[in-house]
């Protein structure tokens, strides 16, 4: 585990003095990471085809993670999918994301 990660999301929260909504990132958790090898899935549509990048993270075992929640690695914005647990002894998981644009 080699990098930093922070895991959470943004919330719409309102300017107590100037009433005007500010999209503002919360984070929930902050934690070590391993970034491993990008998954890719060909889906061939009739107009043009496409392919899917699945990013994965490899951290320890943190409670409380859904999907939808994005995963802040370096400079880019992930959104988590779904997590696996890798040792089935809840020490380490593994989060599979895709690139949010």
């Amino acid at each position: 585990m080699d990098t930093r990660i922070e895991i959470g999301g943004y919330e719409n929260i309102k300017d107590p003095i100037t009433f005007i909504s500010k999209r503002t990132w919360l984070k929930k958790y902050s934690t070590m990471s391993e970034k491993l090898k990008p998954i890719t899935r060909s889906v061939y549509n009739e107009s043009l085809p496409q392919t899917e990048y699945t990013i994965s993270f490899r951290i320890r075992y943190k409670k409380g993670l859904k999907s939808g929640m994005i995963v802040k690695y370096k400079d880019a914005e992930y959104q988590l999918l779904f997590t696996e647990d890798s040792t089935r002894l809840k020490h380490e998981m593994i989060l599979r994301c895709k690139d949010v644009k």
